[in-house]
């Protein structure tokens, strides 16, 4: 289920991070630490991991 921006609020961004070699979380956006990680909410929970980047096709 994907959720437009209305849906979730004008200040709320879904973002999606890497905290694995296999394991992607994808929530609402909590923040950035000093050494590039972002930080995701989903529930009652936070996950920190890498940044999933988008990569466009030519």
């Amino acid at each position: 289920m994907f959720l437009t921006s209305f849906q979730l609020g004008a200040n709320k961004m879904m973002r999606s991070i890497s905290v694995g070699k296999y394991i992607s979380v994808q929530g609402l956006f909590v923040g950035e630490t000093a050494d590039g990680n972002i930080q995701v909410r989903v529930g009652d929970k936070t996950f920190e991991g890498k940044p999933v980047s988008v990569k466009k096709v030519a």
